[in-house]
This record gives structure tokens, sequence and C-alpha cells, in this order.
């Protein structure tokens, strides 16, 4: 196959249930000069078999199997066998916006960008529900081509640590070499994303909601242990990129990145194992960095680097509890204030609705009486006279 706008990689794993939708999205694109490369990775249900299904229906389509597991490996040999001149990377159980390619690709094409970032929601089966990302709260930096390097506020406002809401240069990725890491179980996008998008030049930021993340209650409950794998991947993003270490700019989005992903993962422990190894691993590794770049701490992670100066695990925790706690009692607040203002809001409509069905009354009453003089004797012996009177005025 010869060089095509875009490959969409998908990594495929016991997909069987979502697999169809995923697909079907990603080939009802508005833009068609694009390839679709999935990657089976040992799946033990039908997902091999829909992935042929699929690549014997539709030329764009290929199917490879890879009998190892893990997601950064199947990405790896997915991007192996890519052809487009940009990468764009889909879970098996997600879908996506039909413009997705034709937007993202478009606007890459545009301004010649390494990387175009675009939005995205949570969506829920049951119930059924959309939940949209907020966009970067900085307007200024859509619409144009930016530099990582001349931001002046973290990237964790633009994009999360997710390869599925970016499109990237083909070129620029084998330009720096990226692979995913395979020994990494979690954080793998980590790496490979801000690998990209630190050294950056030319980064678009598109406000389109183009891919549809979907979350499962039931599984989003159970996460294991993630063995501090954030810790890694720091580690891993900061040799990469340590010949930047000291710039300004790159010390602004680094510190910045540390204390968002030690926030994100703390928050969200599976076990106090884990916590634990977090905690010690900031103290160990990052602290006296982030102290020393203390006036580059974004407010957003103000408060989680102040609650890290604690030295005992179990204050931070608390002060962790206590902050959650108060977040939760302002959005009982918040909720509270607008459940009122809907509610007077529906008394409105409803006073409104009432008025409104009033006056369909009183036209429909009107019209009846007026159709009734219409087909009245008098209204006919009127018209008569009348037009007796006017032939006599001609004369």
């Amino acid at each position: 196959m010869g060089e095509v706008a875009a490959s969409v990689v998908i990594p495929v794993f016991n997909s069987a249930h979502c697999l169809r939708p995923c697909l079907d999205s990603v080939l009802a694109q508005t833009r068609g000069d694009f390839e679709v490369i999935c990657v089976d990775n040992g799946s033990t249900d039908q997902s091999p078999a829909i992935l042929a299904e699929y690549a014997a229906r539709d030329g764009r389509v290929r199917a490879l199997s890879v009998p190892e597991p893990g997601v950064s490996r199947a990405r790896n040999a997915g991007i192996a066998q890519t052809h487009g001149r940009y990468l764009l990377f889909v879970d098996s159980d997600d879908t996506v916006d039909p413009r997705l390619v034709e937007r993202a690709i478009g606007e890459a094409e545009k301004f010649d960008a390494q990387l175009v970032i675009y939005t995205y929601d949570e969506c829920y089966e049951d119930p059924c529900a959309y939940f949209p990302r907020p966009l970067c709260p900085r307007d200024e930096a859509y619409g144009r081509v930016v530099s990582t390097h001349e931001l002046d506020f973290p990237v964790s406002l633009a994009v999360t640590p997710n390869v599925w809401r970016i499109a990237f240069l083909a070129s620029y990725v084998r330009e720096l070499g990226l692979r995913f890491p395979e020994e990494l179980s979690t954080s793998e996008d980590l790496v490979f994303v801000h690998r990209a998008l630190l050294p950056a030049e030319r980064v678009v930021l598109l406000p389109d909601m183009l891919y549809h993340y979907r979350r499962d209650r039931s599984a989003s409950l159970t996460r294991g242990d993630r063995h501090a794998a954030g810790i890694l991947a720091l580690r891993q993003v900061f040799s990469a990129l340590s010949p930047a270490h000291g710039q300004r700019w790159f010390d602004l989005q680094f510190v910045n990145l540390v204390l968002e992903t030690f926030e994100y993962q703390m928050r969200t422990c599976a076990t106090p194992e884990e916590y634990l190894e977090l905690f010690s691993g900031y103290q160990r590794e990052w602290a006296a960095y982030v102290d020393e770049h203390a006036d580059l701490v974004d407010g957003l992670y103000a408060r989680f680097f102040s609650r890290m100066q604690a030295q005992d695990p179990l204050v931070n925790l608390f002060a962790q509890h206590a902050d959650a706690e108060g977040y939760a009692e302002s959005v009982r607040v918040w909720d509270q204030a607008h459940k009122q203002e809907l509610t007077a809001c529906h008394e409105r409509i409803g006073c409104l609705e009432e008025e409104l069905a009033a006056e369909r009354a009183r036209a429909e009453a009107l019209r009846t009486e007026l159709d009734g003089v219409y087909g009245s004797r008098s209204w006919r012996v009127a018209r008569a006279v009348a037009g007796l009177a006017r032939g006599r005025d001609r004369e």
C-alpha cells in the first residue's frame, strides 16, 4: 500500500463485545484516505474472527497478530506496519466521531503540525450518558500553531496523557525514535505523549469533540495496583529530555507534570501499598527538584504541592481527605444552588406553557367564531347586497 493521509492503530484484546461499534465508527469517516491497523495480542474470544471479517470486507483494514500480551507491544507492532503521514490511536472499546480524520488531519496539513490535540467525552452505557471533557481554559491557544517552549501554562491544561486524543506526524515520531515502553503495564501513554509533546515546535489544539471514551463503571471500581508505574514513566521522560533540564520552559512543564502525575495516582490508589510507594517515591526522587522550582508550580497543583511538604504519609493522607471533603461540600453547595435555579426554570416554563395553551385555545375559539360568521346566512346576504351596491356604483 502506498502512503495515505493517516494510519489508525487499534490494539485489540478480548474486545468482541464492543469491537464492531469501534470499527464501524472508524470506517464511517467523512475522509477516506486512511488505513486501519488492528493488532490482536492473544485474544481468546471472537475478536480475531471479527477482525478477519472486516479485513476481508474493507481493503483499508489490516489485521495483525502478536501473541505476547501488552498494549504497548501491540501498538509498537502496529506502528511498524503503517504507511500514513499521521498516526492516530483508537482503543478497541471506544468509538470516534465520523469527522475525526477529516478534522484532525485537515488541521495538521493546514499548519504542518507535529501534533494535533482534540477533545473527547466519556460515555457510559448503563445508564446511557455522555460527559464532555473540559477544553483548555486558555482560549488563545486555539486556532493557531504553538510551540511547547513558548507556553506559559502547563500542557496538562491542554491534554491528558492519552495517545488516543492526538494525531502524531509519523516522520516526527520516527525522528524521535518513539516507542511505547513495553516494560510498563500502565502509564505507557504518559511516556509516549510527553516525549512527543514537550520538545514539539508545531502543536495545534482543536476544540472539536472527536473521540468517545467508553467507561465501564464496574471495571473502574476494581482497578489493580499500578505498582507506582508513574514513577518509572516520569523517570523515562526526564531521562529522554534531560538536555533541556535547566531551561525554564522545560522545568515549567516537568515540575507540573510531576505534580499532576502524583496527585492523580495518589488520589486513585488501589491499595495502601501503592499509596505508600508513591509517597516515598516522590520524596525520594522528585521533592528536591520540585522544591527548587517552586516558583513554577501552577495554581492548579498548589494545594497538592503544599500537602506534599509533609514528611509523614499519614499527615498527607489526612490533608488529602480533608481537601476531598471540602471539594465534595463545594460540589453539594453548587449542586443545591443549581437545583433551585433549575426548579425555578421548570416552574417558569410551566407558567409559560399554560399561558401558551390559553392563547392557543383563545385563537381556536376566535377561528371557530370567524368560521361561523363566514358560514352564516347573514354573511351571505350581506355579501350579495354589497355586490349589488358595487355594481350600481360602476354604472
